[in-house]
C-alpha cells in the first residue's frame, strides 16, 4: 500500500505493517508496479526503488530516473511505460533500458488499457499511441470537451468519467453508446473516479459514491438503477 505522506505498508489480510525505506525521505509514493517477484516504487523524489516481494529488501535502480520524479508505471507488451512529473514519457524493457522517450505537452497524461497506450489532453481529447509513442488514432471520443478524470474498460468497451460532462460509454471502436449525466439519472456531472465490479459500476463524485448497474449488451444498452451509496 503506497501512501501520500507515510510511505509504504504491507497488508497480509490480517495485519498492516510499515515497510521502512533505507532513505527516510521516501514518504510520498506516486505509484507501485509488480513485475514477477519485484515491486517497483516511485515517489515524490528522484529515481525508482526496487523491492524484493519476499524479503522486502530495497535498492535504488541504478540505470533509470536518477534525476526525475516518476509519476506512473504501467505494464505494456514486451516492456514498461513510465511517465514523470516533469512531463516525460518513456518506453523501456523490463530492465528499464529506454527504448523510446517523448516529452508530453503541458498537462497531458498517458494511460494504458488492455495493453494499448492512450494520451489524454486537459481538454478531453484522447489519442491512441503505438509502442513507439507515435500517434495512430486521434480524438477517439469527440463528444467530450471536459477534463477526463478516469477511463476504465467494461468488457471491450470504454467508460469515461469527466469533470463537468458526466459519464460516457463508448464501444471498442469509439462509437458513443450512452451518456449518463444530470439529465439522464446522475445527481452530478462531476466524476472523480470509476470502478467496475462485474455488472456494477461505482462512481466517485463531488456528491459522494454512486452505484449504477451496467448495461447487458445482449439485453439492451440502458444503464440500470443508479443509486447513491450511504
Amino acid at each position: 500500500l503506497g501512501t501520500w505522506g507515510k510511505g509504504l505498508y504491507h497488508f497480509d489480510g490480517d495485519s498492516v505493517s510499515r515497510i521502512p525505506f533505507p532513505d527516510p525521505r521516501v514518504r510520498y509514493i506516486t505509484s507501485l508496479l509488480t513485475v514477477n517477484d519485484k515491486t517497483y516504487i516511485s515517489w515524490f523524489g528522484s529515481g525508482i526503488w526496487e523491492m524484493n516481494n519476499k524479503t522486502f529488501d530495497m535498492r535504488m535502480l541504478p540505470n533509470f530516473g536518477r534525476r526525475e520524479a516518476v509519476d506512473q508505471l504501467f505494464r505494456i507488451p514486451d516492456g514498461l511505460l513510465i511517465t514523470t512529473l516533469q512531463g516525460m514519457c518513456y518506453v523501456t524493457d523490463e530492465n528499464f533500458t529506454v527504448r523510446k522517450s517523448v516529452r508530453l505537452p503541458d498537462d497531458y497524461g498517458v494511460t494504458v488499457l488492455k495493453d494499448k497506450i492512450y494520451r489524454v489532453s486537459p481538454f478531453g481529447q484522447v489519442d491512441q499511441l503505438n509502442s513507439q509513442l507515435q500517434l495512430i488514432k486521434r480524438n477517439l471520443f469527440p463528444e467530450i470537451s471536459s477534463r477526463i478524470t478516469q477511463i476504465v474498460c467494461y468488457r471491450d468497451n470504454f467508460l469515461v468519467g469527466t469533470f463537468g460532462q458526466g459519464l460516457y460509454l463508448y464501444n471498442q471502436w469509439g462509437k458513443l453508446i450512452r451518456r449518463l449525466d444530470k439529465k439522464s439519472g446522475l445527481n452530478t456531472n462531476i466524476i472523480t473516479s470509476l470502478l467496475v465490479d462485474g455488472h456494477r459500476l461505482f462512481i466517485g463524485s463531488n456528491r459522494g459514491l454512486i452505484r449504477a448497474d451496467l448495461p447487458e449488451f445482449k439485453a439492451g444498452l440502458h444503464f440500470g438503477k443508479v443509486t447513491a451509496v450511504e
